[in-house]
């Protein structure tokens, strides 16, 4: 049994997570949190390609980190040109 994640730092705002996000690390959780940013920019981008038929596919666990990550005007916008997939 690997014990490696016992040695982690107890980190209080990610116990209300679960699975990835909980155990990700920091770099991690902060390309999550750019991969947000670069959505909010490129939103026309994502715009046409969802008219199109292209979509971006993320668990609940990741639209909902978007949703609390990112300005609160643009994280809705962000989390529209998501499509939930099974965890």
């Amino acid at each position: 049994m690997n014990n490696e994640g016992s040695n982690k730092a107890r980190i209080p705002e990610r116990d209300a997570l679960y699975g990835y996000l909980r155990d990700a690390t920091q770099d991690q959780l902060q390309a999550l949190a750019e991969l947000g940013v670069w959505m909010e920019k490129h939103h026309e981008l994502l715009l046409a390609g969802r008219a199109n038929g292209i979509r971006i596919g993320a668990t609940q666990e990741v639209i909902q980190f978007m949703l609390d990550s990112l300005d609160p005007e643009l994280a809705g916008m962000v989390a529209g040109n998501l499509v939930q997939l099974p965890n």
